[in-house]
């Protein structure tokens, strides 16, 4: 009897027995995931304008602003950064994007549709915007489409990654109990779509 309880006590401990509560993704994860697929939205939208020989939809967005901007706004950007005004705008451009997608993939974390959803806007967006644009016609919408697509497939799926291990949810009357997140799985994706975009 006392040798029974010696082995149950030593499966009780055993550090290598699975966790009840696994322990979640940290909560800024969840806004990687959103800088990552934004990223690569972005980014995949630059290769294929020049693949299809079109502005890119940064440009085009950017024109756009610049039409519609106030003469006296247009003349102080002159002023404060000189010949340099065009790049201030591409940097503002890119801060305010990479802003949108910490928020959304920050959101997504919680409701994971709104992380494709949200892109594919953006997405759909910048191609009425290049549609629009003075000798660009269709073939511009290509680029802002086939970025958000992949950037929304890509939100989707590392989300999905890093809620395994969030806290059981009831939806629709079925408890989903939680799981371990593969942090290496997680990670190698990650870098991967950086190692992309950055490409």
């Amino acid at each position: 009897m006392e040798h029974i309880t010696t082995e149950i006590k030593t499966l009780e401990v055993d550090p290598n027995a699975p966790r009840l509560q696994p322990t979640p993704a940290p909560l800024w994860v969840g806004s990687l995931c959103g800088l990552l697929a934004g990223g690569v939205s972005v980014c995949l939208g630059l290769l294929v304008a020049a693949i299809v020989d079109v502005n890119s939809p940064l440009d085009s967005v950017g024109s756009e602003f610049i039409d519609r901007t106030p003469k006296w706004l247009k003349i102080r950007a002159v002023d404060w950064f000189g010949t340099n005004d065009k790049l201030a705008l591409r940097i503002g451009m890119v801060g305010t994007i990479s802003l949108f997608a910490l928020i959304v993939g920050f959101f997504a974390r919680r409701w994971p549709k709104l992380g494709p959803i949200s892109i594919g806007a953006f997405g759909v967006f910048g191609a009425l915007v290049a549609i629009g644009r003075p000798d660009q016609g269709i073939k511009s919408a290509i680029p802002p489409l086939v970025g958000a697509l992949v950037g929304s497939k890509l939100i989707w799926y590392l989300i999905g990654l890093i809620r395994r291990a969030d806290p059981a949810q009831k939806i629709s009357g079925i408890m989903f109990t939680p799981s371990s997140w593969d942090r290496r799985h997680f990670v190698k994706t990650a870098f991967t779509s950086a190692i992309g975009a950055t490409v």
